[in-house]
């Protein structure tokens, strides 16, 4: 009976590890500030138009988010602190189970310009260059 539980423990624990229910928390706002925002409700969209808006909408809230899909094991660089504190743009990582490609890009273009706009290439030189869609961003430009 013990080995049964202890098994079932381990189990459940190592899917939380793995970041397998919920974003994984990597930004320095409070949960309550990440659980409303846009980024954290893209699992539920299906087409880009809907992207958009809610990176706009966080974006008119005073926090826009920037997605990054990078599997099991998230990466948290100490850069981001300052990059967050002087840019006020906060990185989300989705972990293994993200919301579609086209989606996330949709949401991360929108954040990307803005950024652009307001504080220019100073800004964008400190984008961690792992958020989804970077590259292409910066391709179109």
């Amino acid at each position: 009976m013990r080995l049964g539980f202890l098994i079932f423990a381990i189990l459940i624990c190592s899917l939380q590890l793995l970041g397998q229910n919920e974003e994984i928390r990597i930004s320095q706002l409070p949960d309550s500030t990440i659980n409303i925002s846009g980024a954290s409700k893209l699992h539920f969209v299906t087409d880009r138009q809907t992207a958009e808006n809610l990176a706009k909408s966080d974006i008119n809230n005073g926090y826009p988010f920037l997605n990054l899909i990078s599997g099991e094991a998230p990466t948290f660089y100490p850069e981001q602190i300052d990059f967050e504190k002087e840019f006020k743009a906060y990185y989300i990582e989705h972990g293994c189970l993200s919301p579609p490609v086209e989606i996330v890009e949709a949401y991360n273009f929108i954040v990307l310009d803005y950024l652009d706009k307001k504080y220019g290439k100073n800004c964008i030189s400190k984008v961690r260059k792992d958020v989804f869609g970077f590259k292409k961003w910066k391709k179109r430009k």
